[in-house]
């Protein structure tokens, strides 16, 4: 595991484990367990896992995730790319006859409840996508339209009464594509599985730069909305992007409110994505309300030669410093300071185009019963904070987001006198300037 300065994880549970099934909070904000502990997405995106992996390495994969602190992984039980006679690595098949969604092969499925089992046994919810739409060529949405609506609502009904018994498990339906003629469909997949397992969650994974709830609204089925976005300066995109920070405001202020998440985003050895950019992308996800955010590698993602060596990457050590952070911390209690009253000045530019820019912004929320600030600063810079907002005396510290480790504030005050100026160290652990500042009531 790796060591966190300064940090440690609070138990959500007994055993610092989730108590699964999951559900939506009172205030729609964020899920919580069966004993009432908010939930902290932090999910790694090993899609391909159940084709790609021996049950051994699973087991190696899924203990290695949880004890970095992740709570969650995103799977394709059909996996994009594959074609109708794709086996696991014990040589069973998904579909005893190929590309006929109406013959799941029985071993197959064992073998995936076997995975949920593990991951469950690691306090891991398994965001599970029934078949993949895909964005390019790899996608099924030719089979899905050879077989028909009525096999596609088949097929979901065979999925959710196989693992209904599953708590651990959100459905993830669709896949890298706004659904357009493909929506009946999902639909109907979607339907299936919600009719014979209604306890178990859905969401839905669109195209950038879109959400679930820009394509799927009015679905009875979706329950948990998921962002999806790159960057302004993203290389290799099909359209123009959005910051996460734009999209996730948005998604924060839809009304009637909806929890939502960082669903994907920048992977780390893809695009030229530098780690600040990775470690940015969520500590702006989380900050702007999302109750999470996923973690994506280029080889990880296909399990590719060389995937354990990722485990220990860049973006593995700055998601584990996120988790940690927050589960010792209310997270959920905050709001994000989007009209700026706390975080009055320094906060850079608000970017809600699709052109350069907007680099520097820091996303800060508030709350805790007048107890806490989190402001994430990409880029070094002096920022004001209104300290007479706060319920009580305070302590100021920085936490470095690369590290964990958290230094006081020189000549932190501990009188709440109204605005004072704070400016972070010169450079954090990486030798990068990204910080989050840290503002807590001391009592």
């Amino acid at each position: 595991m790796l060591a966190l300065a300064g940090l440690a994880h609070a138990a959500d549970s007994k055993g610092g484990k989730f108590a699964f099934p999951l559900h939506a909070s009172a205030n729609h904000r964020f899920l919580e367990d069966s004993a009432g502990h908010p939930f902290l997405y932090v999910a790694d995106t090993p899609w391909h896992l159940l084709t790609q992996l021996t049950p051994d390495e699973a087991e190696h994969y899924l203990a290695e995730r949880s004890a970095q602190g992740f709570t969650a992984i995103q799977l394709q039980l059909v996996p994009e790319g594959a074609d109708g006679g794709v086996t696991n690595r014990l040589g069973e098949p998904i579909f005893l006859q190929p590309y006929d969604l109406a013959t799941l092969n029985e071993k197959y499925l064992a073998h995936v409840e076997r995975i949920l089992r593990q991951a469950e046994q690691h306090g891991l919810l398994v965001a599970m996508n029934p078949v993949w739409l895909g964005c390019c060529d790899g996608g099924w949405r030719d089979v899905l339209k050879t077989n028909g609506v009525a096999k596609c609502g088949a097929y979901g009904e065979q999925l959710g009464r196989r693992f209904a018994a599953n708590p651990n498990l959100l459905w993830l339906d669709g896949g890298d594509r706004d659904p357009g003629p493909w929506l009946e469909f999902v639909r109907a997949i979607a339907e299936g599985v919600k009719a014979n397992a209604p306890a178990q969650l859905h969401t839905a994974h669109p195209s950038s730069t879109h959400s679930a709830l820009d394509v799927y609204a009015g679905e009875p089925w979706l329950d948990v909305n998921a962002t999806y976005t790159y960057s302004t300066d993203h290389v290799g995109a099909w359209t123009k992007q959005f910051h996460v920070y734009q999209r996730a405001r948005l998604d924060f202020l839809r009304e009637p409110v909806t929890p939502f998440f960082l669903i994907e985003s920048t992977y780390e050895l893809e695009h030229h994505a530098s780690p600040q950019k990775v470690r940015r992308q969520a500590w702006w996800s989380v900050l702007s309300g999302a109750f999470g955010t996923a973690l994506g590698n280029g080889k990880i993602w296909p399990l590719r030669d060389g995937w354990e060596r990722e485990l220990k990457s860049p973006g593995t050590r700055d998601h584990a410093v996120l988790a940690a952070f927050l589960r010792a911390r209310p997270w959920w209690e905050l709001t994000p300071d989007f009209g700026h009253q706390v975080l009055t000045a320094g906060f850079g530019t608000f970017n809600d185009t699709s052109e350069p820019g907007g680099d520097d912004y820091a996303t800060a929320m508030f709350g805790a019963n007048r107890g806490l600030l989190l402001a994430y600063l990409p880029t070094p810079r002096k920022v004001t904070v209104d300290l007479a907002k706060f319920r009580a005396p305070v302590h100021v510290r920085w936490l470095d987001p690369t590290s964990g480790k958290i230094t006081d504030a020189p000549g932190s005050p501990e009188a709440n006198l109204g605005p004072d100026d704070f400016t972070p160290p010169e450079h954090n652990a990486t030798g990068d300037a990204d910080w989050v500042l840290v503002v807590e009531a001391t009592k």
